[in-house]
């Protein structure tokens, strides 16, 4: 049978473009909008957990919480990248999606109750649902299949410095103000980078835009949305690793997890140096470090994509993963909290912006935006189930088992993609 060709390759075959190339108006535009949308969202997500637990949220709660607002991030990311497809106006859904959750953080800080965060996170998690599936098919059209990995590898590298820096911005913020015992305050001067970062999303234009939306046209595209979760539109490849990818959502809960965990172990407070550190600090501290580590090896880890196979720079962080939850598992001193959070760093920069480019060299131009929308969703909703599972666990079991167990599941996906997957070659290492 002859080899389809990928339409969604542009460079001359066996032409290795420059790197110059690589990163085009768009790529450059879209991975700053990641960097301040970032920086607002990680002022505050190593702040959730405390935040969470000092207005009485259990831990199952915070699990319900989360696992609740990405399953709604995974149904709209596939709604809305199907839009994306047949509209041919991702940028649209790009500006939508990040003013949405702009807008939506700062009221976490004046929520009271589990219904209300579930609704507000929720509504962060759609604005990034209806953006992300358009964004990433706007930066896969933008980019040689042969340079895929370290496109996406750029992208994830400025957001994980927003990323980085964001919870310096918290530290500062607490540090400077005394806001110990006032977190909610943080929330209110999250929203500068995000308004940041919604401007700059009205420069991006996509080479795909249509220049009329009709009602007629919006109407079909709603009414065709069921349809691409048919099996029958994807290739083979793309649904092995599907299966994959939701198994390693079943054992890959929350970060929130960790963070609580860190929290646990470091008590009220810390000697470093001979100085006393407060907890909150310590905290918000160690994910810094983690976000260094993720933001300077994700370039590395697209790098390593396009060298040595999706494949097997995806199962290296996997191993890191169980890595990292087999030590937070265990009773840590300040040092081995901090070396299993760096851990946790390979893991990160070897799995969303590899998984993303992966998925993206098997679609086709007319289904990335479907393509990656369905991806997301069938990732988000295993993701909402491990989630719950290791709140249930951690509450009515302890938070050692919860996170062994995760630990070592992990593996069963690991050998799933060794099994599945094979290599075929150093240049298709899949």
């Amino acid at each position: 049978m002859a080899k389809t060709q990928d339409t969604t390759d542009t460079a001359t075959p066996g032409k290795k473009p420059a790197f110059k190339r690589l990163i085009t108006r768009n790529i450059l535009l879209l991975s700053l909008v990641s960097f301040f949308t970032d920086l607002s969202s990680e002022m505050l997500y190593p702040v959730m957990p405390l935040f969470f637990a000092s207005i009485g949220i259990s831990v199952v709660a915070m699990g319900v919480i989360e696992g609740a607002a990405e399953a709604v991030a995974g149904i709209s990311k596939s709604f809305f990248g199907h839009l994306g497809d047949k509209l041919g106006r991702p940028e649209w859904f790009v500006r939508a999606g990040y003013g949405l959750s702009a807008f939506s953080k700062p009221l976490l800080g004046v929520a009271g109750g589990a219904v209300a965060l579930i609704g507000i996170r929720s509504a962060d998690r759609f604005g990034k649902g209806i953006r992300t599936a358009p964004r990433d098919a706007i930066l896969s059209l933008e980019s040689d299949r042969s340079a895929r990995g370290r496109v996406f590898g750029f992208h994830r590298s400025l957001d994980t410095l927003g990323a980085a820096l964001g919870p310096l911005i918290a530290l500062g913020l607490i540090a400077g103000f005394s806001l110990y015992d006032r977190l909610s305050h943080i929330f209110i001067y999250a929203l500068i980078p995000g308004i940041a970062a919604v401007a700059l999303t009205f420069m991006v234009r996509s080479q795909v835009s249509k220049p009329v939306i009709r009602w007629p046209m919006l109407k079909e595209a709603c009414r065709s949305y069921a349809g691409i979760f048919r099996p029958s539109l994807y290739p083979g490849d793309y649904k092995k690793l599907l299966i994959g990818l939701v198994l390693i959502g079943i054992f890959n809960s929350s970060d929130i997890f960790i963070l609580l965990r860190a929290s646990e172990l470091l008590g009220s407070q810390q000697q470093v140096f001979g100085i006393e550190i407060q907890n909150a600090v310590l905290v918000i501290g160690i994910y810094i470090i983690y976000n260094l580590v993720y933001a300077g090896l994700s370039l590395v880890g697209g790098i390593a994509a396009d060298k040595y196979g999706f494949r097997n720079t995806l199962l290296a962080g996997l191993a890191a993963f169980t890595v990292t939850y087999s030590l937070l598992g265990q009773n840590l001193s300040l040092g081995m909290v901090v070396v299993a959070f760096c851990i946790y760093g390979l893991f990160s920069a070897a799995n969303d912006a590899v998984v993303k480019a992966w998925i993206s060299t098997y679609l086709p131009k007319e289904r990335l935006g479907s393509g990656l929308g369905v991806a997301n969703t069938v990732i988000s909703l295993s993701f909402l189930v491990s989630s719950v599972a290791t709140g249930a666990l951690w509450e009515w079991v302890s938070p050692s088992v919860a996170l062994t167990t995760l630990a070592f599941g992990m593996l069963l996906p690991i050998m799933y993609l060794l099994w599945a997957m094979p290599a075929r070659s150093r240049k298709e290492a899949l």
